[in-house]
């Protein structure tokens, strides 16, 4: 969120006196540090506390805060003291033209009124991202994409070429509303808009943009059926096919609307016809709602408001957890539990023409359960290649906070830890587990990390044997592991990682990062706590927008 620090006021007055009456916001310097009146009465002889580092008690806090220990700066006119990681810092007076401004979770800085900065990442689909093409949504509520254009999206028109190496603005026909969330997947787009309308676009397999037909859109279009839904997310469920897509929204009050391909009953509406326009489901009070597929053999989970999770749609491999061979379920079917579910995550794709695919449940006691197919051990233990219903994964205990179920050929899982560590099983061909290996373990395995500092966000990305794996730190620092002859991780070369390594960022913060393109054409998009993005890996197509460049090493700057 853009912070205008020029809005921020106060009023020096100079030395603290007894018998000056001081009102909110008067700032004063007082036994060598200074302070803020932050009471909404008025008062006088009350001095601020003198604070001892660290600080733990201040007696008249409910009328003055700190602004500055030991360093009465604040009386000097124009310039601006602040706190950041190096301790107390001073900036000067900026030039003519320049604002005030911070990014995100950076430090104040001066810049000139009209530049733009990056504010948000798309959320793109974890496993295998929007195909060829980049994006971001700038400072001022815009979006920019850039890279394939082939089905419309780019959001710039049919008449539109096919590849575009520098980053293009879509096209909304509404000038007064701007971008608050962008999901991707595929070759579809959607947003949710300020007015909290959803505009679609794109390649529109399956009719799954919800504009009631099954052709490209090239433009952004309001999904009408939407309107005045309160969707607060999105979910797609689509895999190594961009041809057999399905589409899920959750709306504030708990209702699921659905639409797109249908072949595995995955929309949950009580039979497998295609629907072009979105179609409430007849179950209500969801809490959240999770969508996986490939070639049209999908699943979808939800979770309601009392904890029951519900499974739907295709159920090779047992991997909707009813115990029961029937291959279709139409309808949300209850998943047995033994307390209420708190997330869920599930994989599937095809291994040599065979479907697969696994579960995680992660349950209100911190407990995992997993069901479904265990070839690679996905499913954390020893046992038969089939789990028919839900089992409890002892061996990662009842202090896990997520859970990632990763498909594509033999599966893969990661279980994050309450205390922000991860533990990883199942396939390891690409190394993109980080346990040193590239042999798969049935047994959760905690990879070897030198790094303390929580983590922030993961990012699986790849299919088959193309996988990687990032680690986000709280810190902002950057690891990652697995497939890497495009590039993607980074690393300042094209060899795969079976460890986790450090990926190098000059003295920038790392606040988030997504995934670009698909299977082994993948890159890696990172957005810096200075607004500033970066790309690394395959440049086909144009999703790094430079013309010549067709893989990258390293993280490149992208400018808008």
């Amino acid at each position: 969120m853009r912070i205008d620090l020029g809005k921020l006021k106060f009023n020096w007055k100079g030395q603290y006196k007894d018998d000056v009456t001081y009102e909110k916001d008067d700032v004063v310097f007082y036994d060598g540090s200074s302070y803020i009146f932050v009471s909404l009465n008025p008062r006088s002889k009350i001095p601020p506390s003198r604070l001892i580092p660290p600080f733990q008690v201040n007696l008249s806090g409910d009328v003055w805060d700190l602004m500055t220990f030991g360093i009465p700066l604040v009386k000097s006119s124009g310039v601006l003291v602040f706190s950041d990681e190096s301790g107390l810092s001073v900036l000067p007076p900026g030039k003519e033209g320049m604002v005030l401004t911070s990014h995100g979770l950076s430090s104040p800085e001066w810049e000139m009124a009209n530049k733009k900065f990056v504010l948000r990442l798309p959320n793109t689909d974890y496993l295998y991202g929007a195909f060829c093409s980049g994006s971001v949504i700038l400072s001022d509520g815009t979006p920019r994409s850039w890279g394939d254009g082939s089905y419309g999206q780019l959001g710039q028109g049919a008449s539109v070429g096919k590849n575009r190496f520098k980053p293009v603005m879509p096209v909304f026909p509404n000038k007064d509303i701007f971008v608050e969330e962008w999901h991707r997947s595929g070759c579809e787009n959607f947003c949710r808009m300020s007015d909290r309308s959803i505009y679609s676009w794109g390649r529109n397999s399956s009719g799954c943009l919800g504009h009631g037909h099954t052709s490209p859109v090239f433009l952004p279009t309001k999904v009408e059926a939407l309107e005045g839904k309160s969707i607060s997310n999105i979910y797609f469920g689509q895999g190594n096919s961009s041809l057999r897509q399905h589409v899920l929204f959750l709306s504030e009050d708990g209702l699921v609307y659905a639409t797109g391909n249908n072949e595995s009953g995955q929309l949950g509406v009580g039979y497998d016809v295609l629907i072009k326009t979105p179609l409430c489901l007849s179950k209500k009070n969801w809490f959240c709602i999770f969508s996986i597929g490939t070639q049209g053999k999908s699943r979808s989970f939800g979770i309601d408001f009392e904890g029951a999770l519900w499974g739907w749609g295709d159920n090779s491999d047992y991997a909707l957890g009813t115990g029961r061979g029937r291959k279709k379920y139409y309808l949300p079917t209850k998943i047995d539990l033994p307390l209420s579910c708190f997330s869920v995550s599930s994989g599937i794709d095809y291994d040599r023409g065979i479907l697969v695919g696994h579960t995680l449940a992660l349950l209100s006691d911190g407990s995992v359960f997993g069901w479904g197919r265990n070839q690679s051990g996905e499913l954390g233990f020893k046992s038969s290649i089939y789990e028919r219903i839900p089992k409890l994964i002892s061996s990662l205990g009842d202090d896990n906070f997520l859970v990632f179920a990763w498909g594509s050929l033999s599966a893969s899982s990661l279980v994050l830890k309450k205390d922000r560590t991860l533990r990883v099983f199942g396939s390891n061909q690409s190394g993109h587990l980080g346990i040193g290996s590239m042999t798969s373990t049935f047994s959760p395995m905690k990879p070897n990390i030198n790094e303390t500092s929580p983590i922030k966000q993961i990012l699986p990305i790849g299919t088959s044997l193309h996988r990687s794996l990032f680690l986000l730190f709280e810190n902002g620092k950057l690891f990652a592991s697995g497939y890497n002859k495009s590039g993607t991780l980074g690393l300042g070369d094209f060899e795969n990682r079976s460890f986790f390594e450090e990926v190098p960022l000059m003295n920038e913060k790392i606040i988030s990062m997504c995934a670009v393109g698909q299977g082994a054409s993948v890159s890696i998009g990172i957005l810096t706590e200075k607004g500033n993005y970066y790309q690394s890996g395959s440049g086909t197509n144009g999703q790094l927008p430079w013309e010549e460049i067709e893989k990258s090493s390293v993280f490149c700057p992208i400018s808008f």
